[in-house]
């Protein structure tokens, strides 16, 4: 099973995989970096988290694709009412 890297792309710093995650295809490995994002996204809303990339390699470390997300939660109201 081919083994995919999750980098991490934030603030104009790259925090690379150098572990890695085995998957049996690129199609699921686009699937788990989509889930992975928005997790991320959803453990951190309160925070205020830059917006960020994940990089999807293979284990010859060619880019595959990457999955921006894009953080930012505003209101125009008080959240106490």
């Amino acid at each position: 099973m081919p083994r995919f890297y999750f980098d991490l792309l934030r603030d104009n710093v790259i925090a690379l995989d150098q572990d890695g995650v085995h998957f049996p295809s690129a199609r699921i490995v686009r699937a788990e970096a989509a889930r992975t994002a928005v997790d991320m996204v959803k453990d951190r809303l309160s925070d205020d988290m830059a917006d960020f990339v994940i990089i999807v390699r293979d284990e010859g470390g060619e880019t595959l694709f990457e999955v921006q997300a894009l953080c930012g939660c505003g209101s125009t109201r008080s959240l106490s009412e």
